[in-house]
């Protein structure tokens, strides 16, 4: 079954995370290589989501990077995996 994962990318631009950039994904940890690379050219701070938009059976969503949870639904942090970005 073909999976449609969308990443979500948010900068952190003078301490304000603010949408960045929205793309479709091949594999959820796709984004790690994309957020490291995000703060190599921009020099600030990258973090991303990714929903699986697939018609059926879809997976949680993936919180990569910088993300406080206490700050997120209830239900978000139940069901949500969060990630850090490997260096």
């Amino acid at each position: 079954m073909s999976k449609n994962y969308q990443a979500i990318y948010q900068i952190n631009f003078a301490g304000v995370w603010m949408d960045y950039a929205r793309e479709g994904v091949m594999h959820p940890d796709d984004v790690m290589a994309n957020i490291r690379m995000l703060e190599r050219r921009e020099d600030e701070k990258f973090r991303a989501r990714v929903e699986d938009w697939s018609d059926k059976n879809r997976d949680p969503d993936i919180y990569y990077g910088d993300w406080d949870k206490s700050q997120l639904s209830p239900a978000v942090q139940d069901t949500a995996i969060f990630r850090d970005v490997a260096r």
